[in-house]
């Protein structure tokens, strides 16, 4: 019989880092799917933790994410907290805000002649094509943006093509969009849902949040239409968009090399 893991403190955080990597391997073995989104939030934030001076509050928010963890093991269907995952990233975001901050103190107390100097310095946007990966993709969106925002307005749709739909996805947080991502197809039906740029819900098969989003980016064929200004139902996803499609990314390819 294996000993008991020790308490989690700031003495023997060192030591928790193999626990952790234990624990997304048993939960990927036993089809945890839905636990392995939070589970990269916290280990980012364990990463994060170790190279500093451990506070007792962020101590507190890396043992509570652990205890969310846990009990949607035990509880079975038990959708993980996403406010517990979301303090992770407020507690590891310090820097950045110290320095938006220290640049709003600046702004408040700069003189009318500086403000001018600055406004003077900003080169206006060139407009033609753009330059990115993108390519025309971005066109539909420019378009629309300072017209008068219709409801559920359809801007974008066509046939899903291999590598479409993470390049729509990149598309749409990039331009901080708000609305909804419709996939249709043979058998799958699915929802993304953005705010601001943000992923914050998705559905598909019967699945919500992260575990909705994975399955929607199983869909390999079928249509898609991008509706402006549908609102999400409920916000059930609380992560940074780039690192939730690339993680679930990284989980699609790991599934597939799995099967046999």
């Amino acid at each position: 019989m294996s000993a008991p893991a020790q308490p989690l403190t700031k003495q023997n955080l060192d030591g928790w880092g193999d626990r952790i990597t234990t624990l997304e391997n048993a939960l990927k073995r036993q089809g945890h799917q839905r636990l392995l989104g939070p589970m990269a939030t916290l280990r980012d934030f364990y990463e994060w933790l170790r190279s500093r001076e451990p506070t007792p509050e962020a101590m507190q928010a890396l043992g509570q994410a652990l205890l969310e963890v846990r009990a949607c093991v035990v509880v079975p269907g038990k959708e993980p907290d996403g406010r517990v995952f979301e303090r992770l990233r407020e507690l590891s975001r310090p820097e950045e805000d110290e320095a938006a901050r220290a640049m709003l103190d600046s702004l408040v107390d700069a003189g009318e002649a500086e403000l001018e100097a600055l406004v003077a310095s900003v080169q206006p946007e060139k407009q033609g094509k753009p330059q990115d990966d993108l390519g025309t993709l971005r066109e539909p969106l420019t378009t629309a943006r300072g017209q008068a925002p219709p409801g559920g307005r359809v801007l974008m749709k066509g046939e899903l093509q291999p590598g479409l739909l993470t390049d729509l996805l990149q598309l749409f947080a990039q331009n901080t969009e708000t609305g909804c991502l419709m996939i249709e197809g043979p058998g799958h039906r699915a929802s993304i849902y953005f705010r601001d740029g943000s992923i914050i819900d998705a559905e598909c098969k019967g699945d919500v949040g992260e575990r909705g989003f994975f399955r929607a980016m199983m869909c390999k064929e079928g249509r898609f239409a991008y509706q402006r200004g549908v609102a999400a139902p409920e916000e059930r996803i609380f992560r940074n968009a780039q690192h939730l499609i690339m993680d679930t990314l990284r989980l699609i390819d790991e599934s597939s090399e799995e099967r046999p």
